[in-house]
């Protein structure tokens, strides 16, 4: 009796344990996710602010477009709380274009700023899983939401191709490199290292001061390699 009592015990801190660490697991992701997109939308809304305070001493009529790009990212950052809800309790099947989240994403941030942004596709993107797009679309907010806060760049490019048995999606500014990014926020590359591991994909981030960033995601395209399942 006393035997089965111990196992039944054992069973229950282990069932505790599973349930505890899911939990982590879940909290990390959701503020992963927090910081990624609700976070960074603020963040850009403080540019945008700035810039529509400046604009208005300096010429005041700019100030208009400014408060009219703000009014789109606040409504951007309500439908991205929407879908963080939803997602806690359902998976959105919706399938989304890689090239048209891209662009989304730099009209999101870029425009109204003062910063030249592009993009440049060469190549048809792999057949892609909506987790791994919303990953993607994650991981380009925050390379792209650094630039804005951090580098000082006047250029922004976005580039994505087929390379040595790889999809590639690179990119580029010519700022003043990671130190400030790296001393105001550790968490921004961590969090996108991490999305990448969980797609399958590699981060690699080369920085050189006063000369600028480049962040590249490499995903391997070997045989029988599936990613419409992620």
């Amino acid at each position: 009796m006393a035997q089965h009592t111990g196992v039944a015990l054992r069973a229950g801190s282990l069932a505790e344990l599973a349930y505890r660490t899911g939990a982590r697991n879940e909290k990390d992701r959701i503020a992963r996710d927090i910081h990624d997109s609700i976070a960074q939308l603020f963040a850009v809304i403080g540019l945008q602010c700035a810039a529509a305070s400046m604009s208005a001493r300096e010429t005041g009529g700019q100030a208009v477009d400014y408060v009219n790009h703000i009014q789109e990212i606040a409504s951007e950052g309500l439908r991205q709380t929407r879908r963080l809800i939803r997602s806690l309790s359902e998976q959105d099947q919706v399938p989304r274009d890689l090239e048209a989240v891209i662009g989304q994403v730099l009209h999101r941030f870029c425009d109204g700023m003062n910063l030249h942004h592009e993009c440049q596709f060469k190549g048809k993107p792999p057949e892609l899983g909506q987790d791994c797009v919303r990953q993607l679309e994650s991981i380009l907010t925050e390379a792209v939401s650094n630039v804005l806060q951090h580098a000082k760049a006047s250029r922004l490019v976005v580039k994505t191709q087929r390379m040595k048995g790889h999809y590639i999606i690179r990119v580029t500014d010519n700022g003043t490199g990671l130190a400030a990014a790296e001393h105001s926020d550790g968490h921004g590359q961590k969090n996108m290292r991490l999305r990448a591991k969980q797609i399958g994909a590699t981060l690699d981030v080369d920085s050189f001061e006063e000369i600028g960033t480049r962040l590249t995601l490499s995903m391997p395209l070997s045989p029988g390699r599936s990613w419409s399942s992620k």
